[in-house]
């Protein structure tokens, strides 16, 4: 009786920009992997490849190549997986079918020519993550790892460091193979590695015999460079397609040199927005929130950077690629309220005098919650904060508070019930489902315009908390330092950074002052709960400040102290790269150049 095939488990793996990340963080990337060989029981198969993607940037449409990885294994991997922190989706590779066979080539079943390589002699100076370099000339990758049983390796290794040693060899290199493997062997024998048969071979292609034999030059040509060596054996290219190849024995610390999980590029396809052009690559810069473990979008960006142009771009890419979104946007400046009509979101100016319904009583869930954010608007000094904390018990409506107070109570806050700035705190708000609350006229008043962001962000919250979890929320808060100066509102950003992506929400968050974001308890917290965040130029101390907050090298240092207007440094879990933020011909019109828009921070 036939036994029955084992069924294949496979994944594709999110990569990560390796090459970018700071020497901390590429070794905590490579115990990932090591993790991930040190778990399996049955083969691994590895298969990287580079496929063309059509991308729109601005007017026109380019055709990119777009590096993929998969996972294979007869053993499930989901639990290991998941336990490393590698982002993943149960995916299937692609499948290469050999049509036709010739000496030192295959036909495709696409009718492509392809040329099959085997690394059969590795250099000992290659680095982590070199075998990611060959996809500059070979369009595939297939790597195979075969844990071997821990007496086996024993044996084995024991046995062919007895033989070195018994020839008497004077020879430097065999010298050092025999120290190296001593120390490999010892380590083997107390459990702390392992070892691997591991394969890897390499697809050239091409549509032609002459294309492919100059591609397949300059792919020997680059391993010589390395000096390693490839074999393409004649005759059995079909099953080098399917994996057959020279089995080198690696220990487990000497596989990084094959890490697979390598992009250059941030191309988060099919669900992401382009937010602009990789500097280093030419490739577009392509955003998917819903990749990240929160929704939260840091900006920080000295004056004059192009901040604002940027969070407007990804605040009309998010409008177009979600349209049935809910929008808010929090505007000290007036910045939004120029474009209202373009992004299609009702613009509410405060300054008007128009009643908002920003009773605090009927926005916080807990009267005492209202007194905190009365207390944080009127500072009143001792027993005053007492007796309204006492005083507040089944309240429903701020004049239902205020008559509650004796006359030296009420004078603290009757400009907020009986003055002019009353109008703020009653009737019904006309928030709809795209609202911008502008602030224009008042910026210069610090404590006012913090004091408005904060109960607006209030009662945009009651918003988002009443829509289907289902239906995005894209909320801006622009300046948003100035919501730091209380501590209450600041408690409650961070609330909105935790909780937001329960509730679907994509939290945008803008400030020029980043002293406060790093600085202080809460605003750390917020920085600490960002997952995404954008650099875009900022002066020498600013720029110190964001070294020791996020770790930055001294080339990313240096990169932000002399970006242009429009560059920024995009940093993720995932990407650390540098990108110019590309608005349209149209948005670039609305939101940066036109003398109605002219945006001059």
């Amino acid at each position: 009786m036939k036994k029955a095939a084992r069924p294949e488990y496979s994944y594709e793996i999110n990569p990560t920009n390796f090459f970018t990340l700071p020497e901390q963080k590429q070794s905590a990337v490579l115990s990932r992997f090591y993790s991930l060989l040190s778990s399996i029981q049955e083969p691994l198969g590895i298969f990287v490849t580079r496929e063309p993607l059509k991308v729109g940037v601005g007017g026109d449409v380019r055709e990119l190549q777009v590096t993929r990885t998969f996972l294979s294994s007869t053993e499930p991997l989901d639990w290991i997986l998941e336990g490393q922190g590698f982002g993943y989706a149960v995916s299937v590779p692609p499948k290469l079918e050999a049509e036709k066979e010739s000496w030192k080539h295959v036909r495709l079943a696409d009718g492509r020519l392809a040329r099959c390589f085997t690394l059969y002699l590795p250099s000992s100076s290659l680095y982590a993550a070199w075998a990611h370099s060959l996809l500059s000339n070979a369009d595939m990758l297939r790597m195979l790892f075969v844990p071997v049983e821990q007496d086996t390796a024993v044996a084995r290794l024991a046995r062919k460091i007895h033989l070195m040693r018994s020839t008497l060899s004077t020879n430097p290199g065999t010298l050092r193979q025999i120290e190296s493997g001593s120390a490999v062997l010892a380590n083997l024998e107390r459990n702390a590695t392992r070892l691997f048969q591991v394969t890897l071979n390499a697809l050239v292609t091409a549509g032609d015999a002459k294309s492919l034999r100059e591609r397949a030059r300059a792919f020997s040509r680059m391993c010589n460079a390395s000096l390693s060596r490839f074999d393409n054996t004649p005759t059995v290219q079909p099953r080098m397609l399917e994996g057959w190849g020279k089995r080198l024995y690696v220990e487990l610390e000497s596989c990084d040199i094959f890490y697979p999980f390598v992009s250059s590029d941030m191309l988060e396809v099919p669900g992401g927005i382009m937010l602009g052009v990789n500097l280093d690559t030419g490739a577009p810069v392509i955003f998917d929130y819903m990749m990240r473990t929160n929704y939260n979008i840091l900006i920080l960006a000295s004056s004059g950077s192009g901040k604002s142009v940027t969070a407007k771009l990804i605040l009309k890419r998010l409008i177009d690629r979600h349209p049935h979104a809910l929008a808010f946007i929090v505007d000290p400046e007036g910045e939004y309220e120029k474009v209202a009509a373009y992004l299609g979101i009702e613009p509410i100016r405060v300054t008007r005098g128009e009643e908002l319904g920003f009773d605090p009583f009927q926005m916080f869930d807990e009267p005492s919650d209202a007194v905190a954010a009365l207390l944080e608007i009127v500072r009143p000094p001792e027993p005053i904060p007492s007796s309204f904390s006492s005083k507040c018990g089944g309240v429903r409506t701020l004049d239902e508070f205020y008559e509650r107070l004796d006359d030296d109570e009420k004078r603290y806050i009757v400009n907020l019930v009986r003055g002019p700035e009353a109008a703020q705190f009653h009737g019904r708000p006309r928030i709809g489902d795209r609202t911008i609350i502008s602030l224009q006229g008042r910026y210069s008043d610090k404590n006012y315009v913090a004091r408005i962001m904060y109960l607006a962000l209030a009662k945009l919250w009651q918003k988002i908390a009443s829509a289907p979890p289902d239906v995005p929320k894209i909320l801006v808060i622009d300046e948003g330092h100035l919501i730091f100066r209380f501590p209450s509102a600041a408690k409650f950003v961070n609330f909105l950074a935790r909780t937001g992506r329960k509730r679907n929400v994509i939290f945008v968050f803008i400030s020029q002052k980043v002293e406060d974001v790093t600085k202080t308890e809460e605003g750390r917290a917020f920085f600490d709960n960002s997952e995404t965040v954008m650099l875009l130029y900022h002066k020498e101390l600013a720029s110190d400040e964001l070294v020791s907050s996020l770790h930055l090298s001294p080339q990313e240092r240096e990169m932000i102290l002399g970006f242009n207007r429009g560059e920024a440094l995009i940093l993720t879990k995932d990407h650390r790269l540098r990108a110019y933020m590309m608005p349209s011909g149209e948005e670039l019109e609305m939101f940066g150049t036109s003398p109605q828009n002219q945006d001059v921070r």
